[in-house]
């Protein structure tokens, strides 16, 4: 509550979370990796899986950096064609910053990196020997970029000097409470040999993450959903030596989130940290995998502002017909606020006529309430 010599406005401080920056964007990406010394030439990449790991966000002043690491496993012939296939896994380094000028480090990223095209091609080193793969690839970058503000809402108004009749609406207020990112780790043995397997070595695992459903509970908000695997593999079968198979692992994990209720608004997004499989028989592997699961959490607040103020005349009869002095037991329903709009009083005067310091109003207790005479003047 504000006070002021003619006019007094009751006001809530509401912390807000402001989306600032709400738009996609492109992290361009060309680099060369050279094959192992002990990979053969390259001829012709056949097949290719990439990945994106160990991505890191981080807003700096003026811009957003993306840091992390693509992983490319590629099946590929080879210049003599001594193997009918060769595979071979590439790191490629991924560093970019997107520019935002009136970004700063303080806002709060909730930022989603996918792969959006990747070209591969292959290049001779300095040797003039085909062992250089090209990397060029296009990362979409959806982002929300929010900025923390202490906003100062006007819920009511009154003057002793003229009626004002406030005109109030609804208002819905969001206020980010919880951004991270949780690990789920996961270790399971899954049997292939429904899918007519019987490995010789594994070749590449890969995995795509996805939530089934969610539910809040009272530890915070359980997530239950699936990890779909592909497994590339060398067969005990010279008629078809590289084969594949499908398997499925579901997984549950909480995020541990404090006082969930159904104000809450939530977003997760399932990614994968890191993931390795080992055979355990010829139609068995073992994998562990660490899942991210990055949440967004706002709260939503219901709360009533003025929108406008239309101005009436006193009702000078009904003030000079209230006592100059009332008497009042404090109800759980009141205010200073309250009263002094009541008995037309100035909220200052009923704190110092009672001893009273800031808007507490203790209950039960026998208060005096002076009327403003100074509106009679």
């Amino acid at each position: 509550m504000e006070d002021g010599t003619d006019l007094w406005a009751q006001n809530k401080t509401c912390r807000l979370s402001q989306k600032y920056v709400s738009q996609k964007d492109q992290l361009r990406v060309r680099e060369e990796a050279g094959i192992p010394a002990n990979r053969p030439n390259m001829m012709e990449i056949i097949w290719h899986q990439e990945n994106l790991e160990n991505l890191e966000i981080k807003l700096l002043d003026g811009s957003v950096m993306i840091r992390g690491q693509l992983s490319v496993f590629l099946l590929y012939r080879d210049e003599a064609l001594e193997n009918p296939v060769n595979d071979v896994e590439l790191n490629i380094p991924v560093e970019g910053r997107l520019e935002f000028p009136d970004v700063t480090q303080e806002m709060i990223p909730d930022v989603k990196v996918h792969m959006d095209h990747l070209n591969l091609n292959i290049r001779s080193d300095k040797d003039g020997e085909a062992r250089i793969v090209g990397v060029e690839a296009v990362l979409a970058v959806d982002m929300n970029i929010y900025q923390e503000e202490i906003l100062k809402l006007l819920q009511d108004i009154y003057s002793p000097k003229v009626t004002l009749i406030p005109e109030t609406k609804k208002v819905m207020l969001e206020n980010l409470v919880l951004k991270n990112q949780s690990r789920c780790p996961v270790r399971e043995k899954v049997n292939l040999g429904g899918e007519g397997v019987r490995m010789l070595q594994i070749c590449h695992t890969r995995a795509n993450v996805k939530i089934d459903q969610t539910e809040i509970t009272d530890e915070g908000i359980l997530v239950e959903g699936v990890i779909y695997l592909g497994i590339l593999y060398i067969a005990a079968d010279d008629r078809k030596p590289v084969n594949s198979a499908k398997a499925a692992v579901p997984f549950s994990y909480t995020v541990e989130v404090e006082d969930m209720n159904e104000n809450c608004i939530y977003s997760i997004y399932p990614g994968l940290e890191q993931l390795s499989a080992t055979m355990t028989d010829n139609d068995e592997i073992e994998v562990k995998m660490i899942i991210s699961l990055d949440a967004a959490i706002f709260k939503s607040m219901e709360t009533l502002v003025v929108t406008q103020v239309r101005e009436e005349p006193l009702d000078f009869e009904r003030i000079e017909a209230m006592p100059g002095m009332t008497g009042h037991v404090v109800t759980e329903k009141d205010s200073i606020w309250k009263l002094a709009k009541e008995y037309y009083a100035s909220p200052e005067d009923i704190r110092e006529v009672n001893g009273l310091e800031g808007d507490e109003l203790p209950i039960g207790r026998p208060i005096l309430i002076m009327k403003n005479m100074e509106i009679l003047k």
